[in-house]
């Protein structure tokens, strides 16, 4: 049996039990804050530089899985707090040109670091309705794990647990 001190540190660990504040624009202007998902279910899947294939995966499998069967919504978030301001510029027109592949730019840490933590390039995170957290998962980089990809999308669907 786990200690109340291996509980509490395991859980401090994890991303925020409930969706954060944030507010944030995509790559062409368009701002997105949690007000946008209220009362949705969410999956934010967020990366920094090295996850940015990542994120682009997985973003896209999870939207094709829910495109037709969910009203679950899928948050694209480039987790770039390190880059310096003079460059903000310089990594937006790196980004797809797509209005459909729309990622969330969070430059100071809003959402992007807070899920991911320090489990890696790539980090899902579902949100229920109420917009507490159901499951998570650090994701491979390069290929889509169908069970974890059930679990993202069952988890944000899941009803809240009484």
């Amino acid at each position: 049996m786990k200690s109340t001190e291996e509980i509490r540190r395991a859980s401090a660990h994890r991303p925020p039990s409930r969706l954060p504040h944030f507010q944030l624009a995509d790559q062409f202007g368009r701002e997105r804050d949690e007000l946008t998902y209220g009362g949705i279910p969410v999956i934010v899947v967020a990366g920094n530089r090295e996850g940015a294939k990542g994120v682009a995966l997985w973003t896209a499998a999870l939207r094709d899985v829910i495109r037709s069967a969910s009203d679950t919504e899928v948050l694209s978030v480039a987790d770039l707090g390190g880059v310096p301001r003079m460059l903000r510029r310089s990594v937006s027109r790196m980004l797809p040109r797509d209005p459909a592949h729309w990622c969330a730019l969070d430059w100071d840490g809003q959402i992007g670091a807070r899920i991911r933590r320090d489990h890696g390039p790539v980090v899902a995170a579902a949100y229920g309705t109420d917009g507490m957290l159901r499951v998570w998962s650090a994701l491979p980089l390069d290929v889509v794990d169908r069970a974890i990809l059930a679990k993202l999308v069952q988890g944000a669907e899941d009803p809240p647990s009484r």
